[in-house]
């Protein structure tokens, strides 16, 4: 009876290490939510900027100087 008593203590405390507290799971969830949001941000900007650079191809503006790793784009 001890044993089965013992056995079920131990099963009931490896049921509450399993699950995790709501205030921590909602942290969890707010916090990947804002990374995602940041990635995508960062994601957006990126797009934007390569854009930039291509449409000043196209057009000839942009103009790499000489003996330098600067350019310079005209829009």
């Amino acid at each position: 009876m001890r044993q089965i008593a013992v056995l079920q203590l131990d099963k009931e405390k490896a049921s509450l290490t399993n699950t995790m507290h709501p205030r921590k799971l909602f942290t969890f969830f707010v916090c990947s939510c804002c990374i995602s949001v940041i990635l995508v941000v960062f994601g957006i900007l990126l797009i934007c900027f390569t854009h930039i650079i291509y449409e000043a191809i196209l057009k000839g503006n942009l103009v790499l100087q000489p003996g330098s790793s600067a350019f310079q784009v005209w829009v």
